[in-house]
């Protein structure tokens, strides 16, 4: 399932000034939209970013449900979009939820660690060096090929995991198997994701494990390190300072990089209206030079 780039674009912009709506029993609604512009190395490119999920919860075991969902970006210039759509049937099951059908990836939704620069849309360029986008979604959607199978997930107190098996209908095929899991403590929260992939010419395997700490009242400092097998291998680290300055501002410092380049950022997040975020944010980009950002983002 696909969408276009010209969708794409009006549903942020919609969803950007959609009101906050009570979420009816039984349904939920999550995720991000986001609208940045990032200049670096002397050209700027705008950036609209969605990832999005509606469901119906199946409720107690044995109950029936759903969830759907869209994962995409469109820019310009000279920014080709992609887009990637998610649709399952949910069965509650042992606590949990069993998706058959078209699911998301059990690696989605565990990085919650803010976005270097701050600018959310960028994620199109840098979720997966960051480990914010499972490697999965992107090659499907860089495919055009949804993945077809199972995802089974359960909270567990402070504990949340989340593992998924399926295979992408491509020419040639590949199998995905996909796990999350996320642990919230009082102060701290640890998180790992693991994606699988394999097929007659071969495996890779991309593995992020992260967290981040609260320091103070308003004060949280974390990171995360991304591996992916491809090749010789690349490995990716971040980390963050965020201070939460007044209960709408907040202030963060963070780094993305490996051996001989990376990215260092300072930015600002203000939330100005309904939940709508206006983020501004100044950097460097090894190679490339300074960098600034600004951007509106709002999450569900």
């Amino acid at each position: 399932m696909r969408l276009s780039p010209a969708p794409l674009a009006a549903a942020v912009a919609t969803a950007l000034a959609a009101p906050v709506a009570a979420q009816a029993q039984g349904l939920s609604f999550s995720g991000v939209v986001s609208a940045d512009h990032v200049h670096s190395g002397g050209a700027g490119r705008s950036l609209g970013y969605v990832d999005l999920t509606l469901g119906a919860n199946p409720g107690a075991d044995g109950g029936f449900g759903f969830e759907a969902g869209v994962w995409g970006f469109a820019g310009s210039p000279g920014i080709a979009g992609q887009s990637m759509g998610f649709a399952a049937v949910t069965y509650g099951l042992g606590g949990g939820r069993l998706h058959v059908g078209a699911p998301r990836p059990g690696a989605h939704g565990f990085n919650t660690n803010p976005v270097t620069t701050g600018a959310v849309a960028a994620l199109a360029e840098t979720g997966i060096a960051s480990g914010h986008v499972p490697f999965s979604t992107v090659i499907s959607a860089t495919n055009r090929a949804p993945i077809i199978g199972l995802r089974y997930d359960r909270e567990s107190g402070p504990l949340r995991y989340a593992v998924s098996l399926g295979r992408m209908i491509d020419t040639p095929a590949v199998n995905v198997v996909s796990v999350g899991m996320a642990h919230q403590g009082a102060n701290a929260r640890v998180f790992g994701t693991l994606e699988h992939f394999w097929n007659a010419g071969g495996d890779v395997t991309v593995a992020t494990v992260g967290g981040s700490v609260r320091v103070s009242d308003r004060v949280e400092v974390g990171g995360s390190l991304m591996h992916n097998t491809t090749g010789a291998g690349t490995t990716f680290v971040s980390a963050f300072a965020t201070a939460q300055v007044t209960d709408r501002l907040s202030v963060t410092a963070s780094a993305l990089g490996r051996s001989g380049t990376r990215i260092v950022a300072l930015n600002a997040g203000y939330e100005v209206w309904n939940g709508v975020v206006l983020n501004a944010g100044v950097g460097h980009t090894s190679g490339v030079g300074s960098l600034w950002t600004v951007g509106l983002s709002r999450r569900f």
